[in-house]
């Protein structure tokens, strides 16, 4: 019995320990399991915040892309969902016109970033004009007092458009292959083969340079003069010929028998064969397969590009400015014929300092007295394009910016370039359905 009752005593001791030993485990266990739960809760905090800031950018990304449809500009905004901060910048694709790149930068409240970016189809056509004139290999031809306020690119030379004229190019001046620039001032940098007569105020890069040539102040050499330079090369311009029949395309093939306008007899003495807009009018994807006159005093509201088959008379004193709906954007005048814009002629964009009009001419014509497109105007949101042949501005003309095979600045005419113009855009015309293009999705 005590055998018995010793054994029993000790079974219950081991029971006792054993409880506390399966007690302790458990509570090692639980506390492990608490320490587990509270890191992850920690982790999922901090996840979670991660997650919301990366779902806030792509929201960035579906609201330009929501945008893009009344507004394919290039531009910056900023929205705030909850106490996220989203910044989204859409800019120009340079390899591909008709499309945006959009980029989400989205901020959390404790300053976790995420950024996101996207390539955006669109159907309008988006570029820009890097320098105040560019010529083609026709070159540019400054008369006297003639001023390029930014900087000219030339495929041919760049010369006086008379004897004693000297032209003047406040910015940089560059002339490709084995072209010349003669009796020009320039306040920047000169990069040709050949420079001739000229005052420049900065560096000069070339193969032969004279010695009526002063570079920074003094003759070649000088610590500014750089001979045996490589001549810059050819140039494309920012629009092409699949551009402007994209314009055409989408202005011809919408169907509406509204869009041919029959000619009509100007009350004005010109040549009959003229759709005439005598008072104040609004036109836009329209066709007119006709010469086409705009009289004076006149004023032209543009909602949309205009096809012109014939010639253009803009008489003096008239308007032409953009609708105010198209925001940003800007739009095209194209002629296939001759293009001629009288004095005193104002041409503005819808209100927004990115919306320009560009006029452009198919015409091929470089004869001097019937250039492709004669301008005269004092505008801030003009761009005069003559792809094939020569674009003359007027005596006092003024623009923002030229491109033409071959470009004639007659004497006090000048180009001012506007910045903005580094990036502009045309509703319609081209392009693929609005929508993010397929595998170009990024994180940043």
């Amino acid at each position: 019995m005590k055998i018995f009752s010793k054994i029993k005593s000790q079974s219950g001791v081991i029971a006792i320990l054993v409880i506390f030993g399966v007690s302790a485990v458990a509570l090692a266990i639980t506390s492990s399991l608490a320490v587990l739960a509270i890191g992850e809760n920690r982790m999922a905090n901090y996840g979670g915040s991660l997650e919301q800031t990366f779902y806030s950018a792509e929201s960035g990304l579906n609201e330009a892309l929501y945008r893009l449809i009344t507004e394919p500009t290039a531009g910056s905004s900023t929205i705030v969902i909850g106490d996220f901060t989203i910044d989204i910048t859409t800019t120009l694709n340079p390899e591909n016109p008709y499309q945006r790149i959009i980029q989400s930068r989205a901020t959390s409240p404790t300053g976790k970033v995420r950024i996101v970016q996207i390539t955006a189809n669109t159907n309008s056509f988006g570029a820009g004009f890097d320098y105040a004139v560019q010529g083609g290999t026709g070159g540019i031809f400054l008369d006297n007092n003639s001023l390029v306020t930014g900087d000219a690119y030339s495929n041919g030379s760049i010369l006086p458009a008379s004897g004693g004229a000297t032209g003047n190019i406040n910015g940089n001046a560059w002339v490709a292959d084995f072209n010349k620039i003669r009796k020009v001032n320039v306040s920047g940098e000169v990069r040709a083969n050949t420079i001739e007569r000229s005052d420049i105020l900065e560096n000069a890069y070339y193969t032969n340079i004279d010695a009526q040539t002063d570079v920074n102040g003094s003759a070649c050499p000088n610590p500014n003069c750089f001979p045996a330079s490589p001549n810059p090369g050819p140039k494309t311009f920012p629009i092409d010929d699949g551009d402007v029949q994209n314009w055409k395309d989408d202005i011809t093939d919408t169907g509406d028998p509204t869009l041919f306008a029959d000619p009509s007899t100007c009350s004005v003495s010109i040549p009959a064969g003229f759709y005439c807009v005598e008072s104040n009018a609004t036109l836009g994807n329209q066709k007119i397969d006709a010469n086409f006159y705009l009289g004076n005093g006149a004023s032209l509201t543009l909602d949309g590009n205009v096809w012109i088959t014939g010639d253009v008379i803009l008489d003096n004193n008239g308007t032409i400015k953009n609708d105010s709906g198209l925001g940003g954007g800007s739009t095209v005048i194209i002629s296939d014929g001759i293009v001629d814009v009288n004095n005193n002629y104002i041409i503005e964009g819808s209100g927004d300092p990115r919306s320009f009009v560009l006029m452009l001419s198919m015409s091929t014509s470089t004869i001097v007295t019937a250039p492709a497109i004669y301008a005269a105007n004092n505008s801030d949101s003009i761009v005069f394009a003559a792809l094939k042949g020569m674009l003359k501005v007027k005596n006092n003309g003024r623009l923002n910016a030229a491109c033409a095979d071959t470009l004639y600045l007659e004497p006090n005419s000048e180009v001012v370039y506007n910045p903005l113009l580094m990036a502009f855009t045309i509703p319609s015309g081209g392009g693929d359905e609005i929508g993010a293009a397929l595998g170009t999705w990024s994180e940043l």
